[in-house]
């Protein structure tokens, strides 16, 4: 697979990511692509949003703090910027989103515009905000997998709730343990930080009306040995029995969730990562690539095509290809613009170019060219997402080929047909004759009356003198064919 192919292929798989949003910018922080995940996630559609400031999703606060232009400036000084924030869909409403904004450089380390990733981790942070309200840990701990337990330093006792303990391996009755115990559950790069954390959360919450909540994502030993997620919280209370401070807390199982963001993270890293090589290659390749939608609409250009079309990347996004892409086959009659893209979409099949194929950029500069344009398909029985056209340049190619043609087939001193294309012109007249495809043929001789004097006396070079001013004089009065 060359890398044109990496390149087309890693557009496709972009486009069909459902849980990442990733687009384009410009340097100025434009946004110059979009995926159908970020129509999904932020609901702009690709039209709306092609052409808009980044600062378009964030909120308004954010937007008058200029975090769009610092988050910018920060990643084109360090490379990448990262970070959990709110941000706006196009209705108003909020979500929070794992962000990660990266500058795009050449090879000389020059600014070339950003991708930026986005994940939707609102109902992670739903969790949390619900962990973090004693009615909803309730409501968790019907609809997942949570439980409960306190902890009374008066007596030394931490009782861990029938569900809890389940959720742990053990049998689904009411543990009891002392404290050390309980702590000696907790994972080793936790236990001493979180005991730590419950030990001052009681020195705050000696006399205060609500005591701040003791919050941690801990890993707990289970009865099979294996340590197990659980995001716990935990707040300090006077005990109505006998007015002794009680530590009451509830455990939730997030090994999934633990999971889930870890996978999330390595995709996350992953698509990072391929975005860059994706944008490396498509910079790196000679061939131009231009790429639509299903309807024909411009969705990327390389720097190859931009470069043979004269049109700059963000003015051709969401232009139809034919505003673009100019081909045509020149001839007397001068023919009709190739519309490939259309055909393709049309007939569902590749198109490639005709001979003699010439593209005309915006600014008035022609180039031979072949080129190639095949539908893009997510599944082969589904109809055409849209098409990859690939371009290459042949115009020094054909221009050496147009030399040796003719170098072969005229003589080099007159710059009239050599013997042999004659030889080849005669036969070919001869045949159309014998054919009745030709009305009449003629063959003219001209005798060059004394050249050889010419030569003898005056010498080669006044002859092949001579024979130039000839040759003009004969191409003034004798065309071509």
């Amino acid at each position: 697979m060359n890398k044109t192919q990496i390149a087309v292929m890693f557009l496709l798989l972009v486009d069909e990511i459902k849980e990442a949003a990733i687009f384009l910018m410009n340097p100025e922080g434009i946004i110059t692509t979009w995926n159908e995940a970020a129509e999904a996630m932020k609901g702009y559609s690709a039209s709306e949003a092609v052409g808009q400031f980044l600062g378009i999703l964030y909120p308004p606060e954010a937007r008058q703090a200029d975090e769009p232009g610092q988050n910018l400036k920060a990643a084109a000084e360090h490379g990448y910027f990262r970070d959990e924030a709110w941000r706006m869909r196009k209705d108003g409403s909020l979500f929070w989103a794992r962000v990660a904004l990266t500058a795009l450089t050449d090879d000389t380390g020059k600014l070339l515009g950003f991708s930026k990733l986005t994940l939707d981790m609102s109902a992670h942070k739903k969790l949390e905000e619900c962990v973090a309200e004693k009615e909803e840990t309730w409501r968790i701990m019907e609809a997942a997998s949570a439980g409960t337990w306190t902890w009374n330093p008066a007596t030394g006792t931490v009782k861990v709730s029938a569900h809890l303990a389940t959720l742990l391996g053990y049998s689904d009755e009411v543990l009891q343990l002392n404290r050390d115990e309980w702590l000696g559950l907790i994972h080793p790069d936790e236990a001493h930080a979180l005991a730590e954390k419950l030990t001052m959360g009681r020195s705050e919450g000696e006399g205060a009306t609500e005591p701040t909540p003791v919050l941690a994502e801990i890993r707990v030993r289970a009865r099979q040995g294996d340590y197990r997620w659980l995001y716990m919280r935990a707040q300090w209370r006077r005990d109505g029995g006998d007015g002794h401070t009680v530590l009451h807390g509830v455990g939730v199982a997030i090994q999934e969730l633990k999971e889930a963001r870890h996978d999330r993270e390595l995709l996350f890293a992953r698509l990072q990562a391929a975005d860059e090589r994706a944008q490396i290659t498509l910079r790196s390749i000679t061939d131009g690539v231009i790429t639509t939608d299903a309807r024909g609409v411009i969705t990327r250009l390389n720097p190859a095509a931009q470069r043979l079309t004269g049109w700059m990347s963000e003015e051709a996004l969401g232009r139809p290809a034919s505003d673009v892409f100019h081909v045509r086959v020149p001839d007397k009659n001068e023919a009709s613009p190739l519309r490939p893209i259309e055909l393709c979409l049309r007939e569902n099949r590749v198109v490639a170019a005709p001979r003699n194929t010439v593209l005309f950029s915006r600014h008035g500069a022609h180039f031979s060219v072949n080129y190639s344009c095949a539908p893009l398909h997510i599944r082969d029985e589904e109809p055409a997402q849209g098409t990859v056209l690939i371009i290459h340049d042949v115009t020094e190619a054909k221009s050496l080929l147009d030399d040796l043609s003719y170098q072969g087939s005229h003589d080099a001193l007159t710059g009239l047909l050599n013997r042999r294309e004659f030889g080849v012109r005669l036969q070919r007249t001869l045949e159309r004759v014998r054919d009745d495809t030709c009305i009449g043929a003629a063959l003219l001789y001209m005798d060059l009356d004394q050249f050889k004097i010419v030569n003898e006396t005056c010498g080669h070079s006044a002859g092949d003198d001579l024979l130039q001013q000839l040759a003009t004089e004969y191409r003034i009065h004798v065309r071509e064919r």
